[in-house]
């Protein structure tokens, strides 16, 4: 994947046993180092907007070919050229989906950062991803996680309740109500990356960080599908073979009469037809209206099923009732016998 916003892969080589990986080199090292290094002095909301819109593209790549990142967090963040560039990396348990609809299952990524559903094990899909975006957003305005707790227990029990506390109020409500959408606890009501990144709040810092090459080719679609389908051509009126001009066909009234032939405003007596051809076409319409009429339709199909179901009903208390007759007269049986 190459990408301004995710640390480019270079190349990879194994020696004695061991697999080495070589990436793109971030000299301002990962977010979590840049937060730690504020000793709770507060970044300025265009400082975040700036980095926060680049991960924001890195990640819509990413999803875009349908895959999963599972493993957002500050740790994974890199800042290059300083801290003007924004990269996403640590793809180790990154994920491709077949289809935009299919759902992941294993339980990863990192305990603050994991999303309710996972917390619940529940299938997944690219939202979870967009709840530990709002994990990194939250930290970068209040530089701590939003969930915290003594133990992994409770730790998992306010994720999945979504109780953290407010940014601070200094920050534009625009802002902080971008925060609250990323940590919406049902997963379809959590804005997509395409979404997001439609917002006027972030719109506007798009064209700083993607050339016009870069932002045509990311913008002009939103999902990639296999390319067997980018080479089909859009379906439209350009694809269509024009059409020839039919003469109006006059309307059968008795097609017993008329015939097979009869097209257009040609009159039937033309067209000689024998015997044996009028009987197959006979034989033809009759044998359609068998298959008709023997075809039921879906509310008699529905009549037939509640049918089925009452007298299915009907047995199971008739059987019931005898259970209880038998098993009562061995009761009297039993006591009389005691007696």
């Amino acid at each position: 994947m190459k990408h301004p916003n995710i640390v480019t892969f270079i190349s990879s080589f194994q020696e004695r046993g061991l697999l080495y990986i070589v990436m793109e080199y971030c000299d301002g090292g990962d977010l979590m180092k840049k937060i730690q290094m504020q000793r709770g002095k507060l970044f300025t909301e265009d400082k975040i907007l700036f980095w926060f819109v680049q991960i924001c593209l890195g990640l819509k790549h990413i999803h875009d070919r349908k895959i999963l990142h599972r493993d957002i967090k500050a740790q994974n963040i890199f800042l290059a050229q300083g801290d003007l560039k924004v990269k996403l990396g640590d793809f180790g348990i990154a994920k491709r989906l077949n289809n935009t609809l299919e759902l992941a299952r294993s339980c990863v990524g990192t305990p603050y950062y994991l999303s309710p559903e996972i917390c619940d094990n529940k299938p997944y899909n690219n939202k979870t991803d967009m709840w530990s975006l709002g994990c990194v957003l939250y930290e970068l305005c209040t530089l701590r996680h939003p969930f915290e707790a003594c133990g992994l227990r409770q730790l998992v029990v306010c994720i999945c309740r979504g109780r953290y506390a407010p940014p601070p109020g200094h920050y534009s409500p625009r802002l902080r109500q971008l925060i609250g959408q990323l940590f919406k606890v049902p997963p379809r009501d959590r804005p997509s990356i395409n979404t997001l990144l439609k917002l006027p709040l972030l719109q506007s810092c798009i064209k700083q960080h993607l050339n016009t090459q870069v932002l045509e080719e990311e913008f002009s679609h939103t999902v990639l599908h296999s390319d067997r389908e980018n080479r089909r051509p859009p379906p439209g009126p350009q694809c269509r073979a024009p059409e020839k001009e039919r003469p109006p066909r006059e309307e059968i009234k008795d097609p017993h009469k008329v015939g097979l032939y009869n097209h257009g405003n040609i009159p039937a007596q033309q067209h000689p037809v024998s015997q044996q051809q009028q009987h197959q076409h006979q034989h033809h319409l009759h044998g359609d209206q068998q298959q008709h009429l023997l075809t039921p339709e879906p509310y008699q199909l529905v009549a037939a099923a509640r049918e089925e179901y009452l007298r299915r009903r009907d047995d199971a208390n008739r059987y019931k009732l005898r259970a209880e007759k038998q098993l009562g007269s061995r009761g009297l049986m039993v006591i009389g016998r005691w007696f």
